[in-house]
């Protein structure tokens, strides 16, 4: 499928993005990572970093986002509260006409539950040039698969989660087609976030390849997964 004469619609992605400027559409397609080469781990946030949300793009209405401190991990994480959680999130990649172009498969959340509604959305193409909404809530009980969007809900412990969602895998059991590209990743509200990244395999296959502080995690969090 051929996207070129319509950049517009490729890009947009199904999120809600709070327009803050005047954005024109590049010639051609414009990809964060994807002319980069991926190996081993891509940080897309990690709340050591100084500037934790450089690649990301907030909406804020009736909550908020910011930089506190956790008192489990004695360290700095990004905290996501709203009424609704629709409208308080973060989005990558900035602008809407960009893609993320990240090709590894496992996408990793390291996130604490708050005991509320917490969501937050995938934007992916797969082999045949066709893009893939996912929405993982843990208010979801069902799975629902859809051409437009499909739901897909999350089981969370109490407390800090790592949360591992092999892609390829969600693709290839919804559409029977294999996973290409992340476009866009949003989280929304309710949850406090450690670190958000992707990787060539899951953590608990190769653990050896992963920073202490998700380490730290694996064992508490084995198992938890999405119910497709």
């Amino acid at each position: 499928m051929d996207y070129s004469g319509n950049l517009v619609k490729f890009f947009d992605g199904p999120f809600p993005i709070s327009i803050q400027f005047q954005r024109v559409a590049p010639d051609t397609p414009t990809s964060l990572f994807g002319g980069h080469i991926q190996t081993g781990v891509i940080n897309l946030l990690h709340c050591t970093q100084e500037k934790v949300l450089e690649h990301w793009e907030k909406q804020v209405r009736r909550g908020y986002v910011k930089k506190v401190q956790d008192i489990q991990l004695n360290g700095p994480v990004i905290e996501i509260v709203g009424q609704n959680p629709n409208t308080v999130f973060i989005t990558t990649p900035i602008g809407l006409y960009q893609s993320l172009g990240i090709r590894l498969p496992i996408l990793v959340l390291v996130v604490k539950n708050l005991r509320k509604q917490f969501t937050f959305d995938i934007l992916v193409l797969d082999d045949k040039n066709v893009r893939h909404h996912y929405k993982f809530s843990n208010r979801q009980t069902t799975t629902r698969i859809k051409a437009t969007c499909s739901y897909i809900p999350l089981r969370m412990e109490d407390g800090w989660n790592m949360l591992q969602i092999n892609l390829q895998d969600v693709v290839f059991k919804t559409f029977g087609s294999n996973y290409k590209e992340c476009i866009r990743l949003q989280i929304n509200a309710n949850c406090r976030l450690r670190r958000v990244g992707f990787g060539e395999s899951s953590p608990d296959q190769e653990q050896s390849e992963l920073p202490a502080d998700l380490r730290a995690f694996v064992a508490e969090t084995r198992g938890i997964t999405s119910d497709i």
